[in-house]
């Protein structure tokens, strides 16, 4: 076990076994995050890739292979780094907050798909009424301005139709019976404003008709967008679903939480554990070769430094006497 952990943290397993169990434990726990982290991140591409991208099982096990050898390579990098530097820790938080929010919205949309289904029908029910209520607003004057007309004839026909019958019994108008020509008169009046009235009806049917139409063709291509819901429509409507929910809200806030503390695991591990003994060798090593290195350059700088000073008849004589020293060793 040991064995496989140091390949995946990146140390020689022939010296971290000759160290204590501390430093054994530590490469094991640091493995183990790093393999979790891995674990955890494939899943969440996978259930990103199914629930929320809508991809096909095979291209969502490819999503969840890369994004968990992303996190792999970046969590062994910062394994992989030296002492303790703020700026690399920094930066993986940053790293661990951003991706567990973006899992975080995976599994959501996962575990709250059934709510998110119903919240989806009551936004498109919402979308259907405000398009319903605009245009019906839309087209509310000229509505009103028929429906008076409308109205308007229909008074008309009536004082017509009372004025036709008190001149045909005699009790109105010239107060002659029968149908004599005002009678007559009155008739004909009666017949246009029936005309009238069925005029202004018909503009009245035909407007309402095109507004049955119009609404029809909006509830047509509004049921089209509405059948291919993406993916920030059913993130929109998750939002709306923990916001009316204080109990789902601090769910999603745990999940949150853990999410990021499993993210963080390698590196609460790396930095929050004492050093071992294998760690504080290889910091050892490192110095030594830094200082190996420095006191190499030093003497380079000292042996230019003589070579500048020395004359021009000086390096002439070095130079035959490597040439004889060369010829008499050959």
């Amino acid at each position: 076990m040991l064995h496989f952990f140091s390949i995946l943290t990146g140390d020689r397993y022939a010296t971290v076994a000759k160290h204590g169990p501390v430093s054994r434990r530590k490469v094991i726990a640091m493995g183990s995050g790093l393999l979790l982290v891995t674990g955890l991140w494939f899943f969440i591409g996978f259930n990103l890739g199914m629930n929320a991208f809508g991809m096909k099982p095979f291209p969502a096990l490819a999503l969840g292979a890369s994004m968990s050898a992303v996190v792999f390579l970046v969590d062994r990098m910062v394994l992989l780094s030296s002492g303790k530097h703020w700026g690399i820790v920094v930066s993986r938080i940053a790293l661990a907050l951003l991706m567990s929010f973006l899992g975080g919205i995976g599994l959501d949309l996962y575990i709250l798909r059934a709510e998110i289904d119903q919240t989806v029908v009551g936004m498109h029910r919402e979308a259907q009424a405000e398009m319903a209520s605009s245009l019906a607003m839309g087209y509310a004057d000229k509505q009103n301005d028929l429906a008076l007309v409308v109205e308007h004839a229909r008074q008309e026909l009536a004082a017509a139709e009372a004025a036709w019958l008190k001149e045909l019994d005699g009790t109105g108008g010239t107060g002659r019976y029968g149908a004599g020509a005002v009678a007559r008169s009155k008739e004909r009046l009666v017949h246009d404003r029936k005309g009238a009235l069925a005029d202004a009806q018909q503009r009245a049917d035909l407007l309402s008709q095109k507004i049955a139409a119009e609404q029809l063709a909006r509830t047509s291509t509004l049921a089209q967008a509405q059948r291919a819901t993406g993916l920030f429509d059913r993130i929109h409507a998750m939002k709306n679903y923990i916001a009316t929910d204080p109990l789902v809200r601090i769910v999603y806030l745990l999940l949150t939480l853990l999410l990021i503390l499993v993210e963080l695991s390698p590196l609460v591990v790396k930095y929050g554990f004492p050093t071992t003994a294998y760690e504080q060798g290889i910091e050892a090593a490192n110095h030594m070769h830094c200082e190996q290195v420095r006191l190499l350059a030093h003497k380079q700088e000292q042996f230019n430094a003589r070579s500048a000073a020395m004359s021009v008849e000086e390096l002439r004589s070095r130079a035959r006497l490597q040439a004889i020293t060369e010829a008499y060793q050959g």
